[in-house]
């Protein structure tokens, strides 16, 4: 019996749902209310999320473990509980799928190491180790069980020192021409909406 995409990309569409739940979260972590509401509709809104999830990619699953890492590491901050180590494995989970983020797991573990919080950095790190260290050994034992992922990421590194392209992903601009609700969502008039907008945004958070 063949592969059912249908009931994949029906996975898909649930799991992004999900996921403008997990904005609303966590925009409330650090927002008010009114904030997070209209976070998650901003998310529920986003056109490439919308793209991305009938398309047959790791965008949703990776988006998914980026909100849920982001929210437990917020909370155990905010609550200074000792779940830092529950968090270390959500994040190691996001690094399997979503390997650009390495330098954002570093920069956090470095930057509990300045505040001194020595235990949680610990704990945070033993958590993200232990499940890159379970891939690893998964990876020597099934060398192709974890692609595209870890073994990935190592390739991607090498095309980012070595400054060539790596084109994988799909152009959501293209797809608006055969969907009016993209159309409606996604343009392009010498500002890229919402790509040219995000951007900016993002930058600004940093």
């Amino acid at each position: 019996a063949g592969t059912d995409f249908a009931l994949v990309r029906g996975i898909q569409v649930v799991l992004g749902a999900c996921n403008c739940v997990l904005v609303w979260s966590l925009a409330q972590c650090a927002f008010s209310s009114r904030v997070a509401v209209a976070a998650g509709l901003a998310a529920a809104l986003y056109g490439p999320s919308i793209y991305f999830s009938g398309e047959l990619r790791p965008t949703v699953l990776s988006t998914s473990l980026v909100l849920l890492s982001l929210i437990a590491l917020s909370r155990a901050l905010v609550s200074e509980s000792r779940s830092f180590f529950l968090s270390g494995l959500l994040l190691g989970l996001t690094l399997l799928a979503q390997w650009s983020l390495s330098l954002f797991a570093l920069a956090t573990v470095v930057w509990m190491l300045i505040r001194k919080d020595h235990g949680a950095a610990g704990r945070l790190a033993v958590g993200i180790g232990a499940v890159l260290l379970s891939a690893l050994l998964w990876s020597s034992w099934k060398p192709d069980a974890i692609e595209p992922g870890l073994a990935e990421g190592f390739h991607r590194l090498y095309y980012l020192w070595h400054g060539s392209e790596f084109l994988t992903e799909l152009d959501p601009y293209f797809a608006r021409q055969h969907s009016s609700l993209l159309a409606a969502l996604l343009w392009d008039a010498g500002l890229a909406f919402p790509s040219g907008v995000i951007a900016p945004l993002a930058l600004v958070a940093i």
